[in-house]
């Protein structure tokens, strides 16, 4: 039996509330050569059996319950297992808009050189906004690992990760995820852009849900994460603190997390909701007074979108979900 040209590499733990969602959307391209991968990784609800559902309507759909694993174990065993030419990445709490693999596969064509393609997203923020991000750095374009560093040369990338398709040679050939920094797929892309080119989609062809899970709660996140640029040759700022890095991925993770929502929903014009999260932010900081990090967040929000507006970014709110898909 020939393989598909493509495999979505979906990992899934504890994902029951979102993982339908997430396998429809992919049910729904209009790009139809390619098999879906769920690699169930430890879950302790009923992400397996969801997933298995849906083996039944559909032969493309394979479920594989590899154990407590981790998010990157799992991707690692899928890439080694995977027989397909292009490999595709969708996490468990993400929607694909249906013209998401046509188009991505079509850059493929038009461009044979690039090796890894990402497209633009739009924010489902905990309050169920679907708000969509618009900058003049924000246009389809060729891309290389300078797109990933700081200084002179920094040319910001917006592609979400989960929104990636990537040849499975050249991932093979960089030797796939790097277990040292656990740092997911962005360091097999800054491997993979040593030597290769990318490609961006400006046009939103993925709606990324906005977790507290989404954000890593890696204790040496920021660390690792600079150590991978120095290893690659990328720019690390003056100013990095790697103790306060650490600090920021771990004790203050769900802070920081409720002020990027907090951001989004007030440049989106959002202000209820946008009030809401800054109190959940000062909740979730660690030592201090409630009315004191109320007041810094709102700082903190004021001076970001001073920034934001000076650079032309803005935050547009777009119809409610079930319009927009």
């Amino acid at each position: 039996m020939q393989n598909p040209s493509l495999t979505i590499l979906l990992p899934a733990h504890n994902a029951a509330r979102t993982i339908s969602e997430a396998i429809e959307s992919v049910l729904k391209q209009t790009y139809q050569d390619f098999e879906l991968w769920v690699l169930e990784n430890g879950s302790t609800d009923e992400t397996a059996e969801i997933a298995k559902a849906y083996m039944g309507r559909d032969s493309r759909v394979k479920v594989f319950e590899l154990g407590p694993v981790g998010f990157q174990g799992a991707l690692t065993w899928g890439l080694t297992n995977s027989r397909s030419e292009f490999l595709a990445r969708m996490d468990a709490d993400d929607i694909a808009l249906p013209e998401r693999l046509s188009r991505q596969i079509q850059v493929f064509a038009e461009y044979p050189s690039i090796i890894l393609c990402g497209t633009n997203s739009v924010s489902l923020t905990p309050f169920n906004h679907v708000i969509e991000r618009k900058a003049p750095y924000i246009r389809s374009r060729l891309i290389t690992k300078r797109h990933f560093s700081w200084g002179e040369e920094y040319k910001p990338r917006y592609f979400a990760d989960p929104s990636a398709v990537f040849r499975r040679c050249a991932a093979i050939a960089c030797g796939g995820y790097d277990e040292e920094f656990e740092l997911g797929d962005i360091s097999l892309w800054i491997r993979m852009l040593v030597n290769g080119t990318a490609y961006e989609i400006a046009e939103p062809l993925l709606i990324y849900r906005l977790t507290f899970s989404s954000m890593s709660k890696n204790p040496r996140f920021g660390r690792n994460a600079m150590r991978l640029r120095a290893k690659y040759g990328l720019a690390i700022p003056s100013n990095f603190d790697g103790d306060r890095a650490d600090l920021v991925s771990t004790v203050r993770a769900e802070s920081a997390f409720w002020l990027q929502t907090a951001l989004i929903e007030f440049m989106s014009k959002q202000l209820q909701a946008g009030f809401r999260a800054v109190h959940r932010a000062a909740c979730a900081e660690p030592h201090g007074g409630k009315t004191k990090h109320i007041v810094l967040s709102l700082a903190r929000i004021l001076r970001k979108t001073y920034l934001l507006k000076l650079s032309g970014t803005r935050y547009l709110r777009r119809p409610d979900l079930e319009s927009y898909i």
